[in-house]
């Protein structure tokens, strides 16, 4: 059976890349699609050390517990407008 997660369990929550075990950011939101695409808006710095934000597609998620674990950085999409 799954679990549902309140919007208020998740943001804040840290994102974790599985293969080097490194902090990428922190949920700030959840995000959707009019077709029905969900993801987490992820908070992270960019190589200036200035935060953007990211979506994290629900598909990419390995693993919700103390923290959000996802197989790579790579995962996370950049907003289109």
């Amino acid at each position: 059976m799954s679990r549902y997660y309140l919007s208020e369990e998740i943001t804040g929550k840290e994102v974790i890349e599985e293969s080097e075990a490194k902090k990428i950011g922190v949920i700030r939101d959840i995000a959707f699609t009019l077709d029905g695409k969900v993801a987490f808006i992820v908070e992270t710095p960019d190589k200036k050390g200035e935060l953007m934000e990211l979506f994290l597609p629900f598909d990419k998620i390995i693993r919700v517990g103390d923290v959000v674990i996802i197989k790579s950085i790579k995962d996370l999409e950049k907003p289109t407008q």
